[in-house]
């Protein structure tokens, strides 16, 4: 389950929109829900505010989240170098 203090990671990540873009990489990593559906920005945004539990939904969710937090980290960083240069 997400708890709210993990949605409140996501939201700092990802920004307040987050379900599109949640659902969209859902779509991609081809996870569907249990009518063979892909999951909707509603079922996301349930998942995130962790009214619904689905482990691999959550996990795809997590792994998103940190990726996009280390690439963010990581864009800060070399704009940091390039002002020291």
């Amino acid at each position: 389950m997400i708890k709210p203090e993990d949605k409140e990671i996501i939201i700092a990540v990802i920004g307040t929109q987050y379900s599109p873009e949640l659902a969209n990489h859902l779509k991609k990593k081809k996870i569907r829900n249990a009518k063979g559906k892909f999951f909707s920005q509603e079922s996301v945004r349930r998942f995130v505010c962790g009214y619904d539990e689905n482990d691999a939904v959550e996990d795809a969710i997590i792994d998103y989240v940190v990726a996009k937090k280390v690439s963010k980290n990581e864009a800060q960083e070399k704009r940091s170098e390039k002002l020291r240069a």
